[in-house]
């Protein structure tokens, strides 16, 4: 480029010039930025977020969008965070196991991959837009399996997936939170997922590609223990924290492959500390982990014993210890089943102190949002608005790889209570 002459005259240029090319900006999604294409520059502020110094432009012609976007570059650079983040809404997105799937697994998943050019369905970010339509999200959280194998090729279609979903609804990757599940820990270097096979890789290398893919959808290192933990401000005034741990923490078998669960306890003490959730607070407090704190089928089919049934094999210490911690609600996923639950949480009775009952603790499981390996071959997301009238569950189901629509809607009532005071949720109430 070649500055051939500087005008001293002043410019009107705000709201009459346009974008004549799209600015290759890095931490957002083809979607998101496709919306500056041939759009009126309204104010300095939508210059101002964006992490570059020159911009292609004309003046502005009849037809070009006139709306203001102010795109903000994401600021938390670590995967534990106490700084507050503003969120535009009261609604969560909340999806898991999508499984995202290539090679011989390709059918694993249900939906069209972004990179794929021949199309008999949406893919999975398109088929969730079009099912809230215009419906505001303030995040999205994301609870493992993102993958079939771990294989580095689906990790990068879960981040491309990832970045159009969050393109899709208006997002950055502060408005994210993610944590892998079994089958995003390549224990194994085989092509295929089986149970059986067997364990060949060492800790740090079967979670050599879940960083990878962490690092390049965050910019910035996974912690050891692949955890995460951020503080929302609600526009409803709640503060909304969630601590979300890496709940495969266990080595699997010896010589086998398992969905077997574990939370290391340092992980969650870790994020609660930063969190400072050794305090009461009037702030409303999720735990997100993949494998479940309790049993989600009415009856467990013998052959799952040695995988402990999708349960974490710690899960009776995990559910006291968020008690403890005023956890609020439990996210998971891992066994494809949409589920609901809520239980009074005790002490043992020989550790009983005069705060043996611990507190009420609420469970919401998602079913897969993408895997064929479904009952009924149904798929799955939940929407969670949280606002002073309570928590407001909407779980959404396809069929078939079909048209997402609400299933059912449960809602739990918030209320101020103790002292110092408290938020406490109230149990389930099913509206439709």
């Amino acid at each position: 480029m070649r500055l051939t002459g500087i005008d001293t005259e002043p410019l009107n240029f705000f709201g009459h010039f346009s974008f004549v090319a799209v600015p290759r900006l890095p931490y957002y999604s083809e979607a998101v930025l496709n919306r500056l294409q041939d759009k009126v520059i309204k104010s300095p502020d939508e210059l101002r977020g964006m992490d570059t110094t020159i911009w292609r432009i004309r003046p502005r012609v009849e037809g070009d969008s006139d709306k203001e976007i102010i795109l903000t570059i994401h600021s938390l650079s670590d995967p534990v965070s106490a700084e507050s983040v503003d969120l535009g809404s009261n609604t969560i997105l909340h999806i898991t196991d999508p499984h995202y799937a290539v090679g011989k697994g390709r059918d694993k998943h249900v939906w069209t991959l972004e990179g794929e050019t021949r199309r008999s369905k949406p893919t999975l970010a398109e088929a969730i837009k079009g099912a809230i339509n215009n419906r505001s999200i303030g995040m999205v959280l994301v609870t493992g399996d993102l993958t079939f194998t771990g294989d580095q090729r689906e990790f990068e279609e879960a981040r491309t997936s990832l970045f159009r979903l969050l393109g899709l609804l208006q997002l950055d990757v502060d408005r994210l939170v993610v944590i892998p599940g079994n089958h995003d820990i390549r224990w194994t270097k085989l092509e295929t997922y089986e149970e059986d096979s067997v364990v060949t890789e060492a800790p740090e290398e079967a979670k050599a590609n879940y960083r990878e893919f962490y690092f390049k959808l965050f910019r910035h290192k996974a912690n050891p223990t692949l955890s995460m933990g951020r503080r929302f401000l609600l526009p409803s005034g709640i503060a909304l924290e969630i601590c979300a741990v890496n709940s495969s923490s266990l080595a699997q078998g010896q010589d086998f492959l398992a969905g077997m669960g574990r939370i290391e306890e340092s992980a969650f003490e870790g994020v609660a500390n930063a969190l400072d959730w050794k305090k009461e607070a009037l702030s409303f407090r999720i735990l997100a982990l993949h494998h479940h704190l309790m049993l989600t089928e009415n009856l467990e089919p013998v052959t799952g014993y040695g995988r402990g049934f999708g349960i974490a094999i710690d899960a009776t210490r995990i559910t006291r210890m968020a008690a403890r911690y005023g956890v609020h609600l439990a996210i998971h996923g891992h066994k494809h089943r949409a589920f609901l639950w809520r239980s009074g949480v005790y002490e043992l009775p020989e550790h009983a102190q005069p705060t043996w009952q611990l507190g009420d603790l609420s469970l919401i499981g998602g079913g897969s949002a993408g895997s064929s390996e479904t009952e009924g071959q149904n798929n799955y997301f939940n929407l969670l608005q949280i606002d002073n009238s309570g928590l407001r569950v909407e779980m959404y189901r396809a069929n078939r790889g079909g048209i997402f629509q609400q299933m059912s809607t449960w809602t739990a009532g918030l209320r101020i209570d103790g002292d110092p005071p408290r938020l406490v949720l109230s149990a389930w109430s099913k509206k439709s």
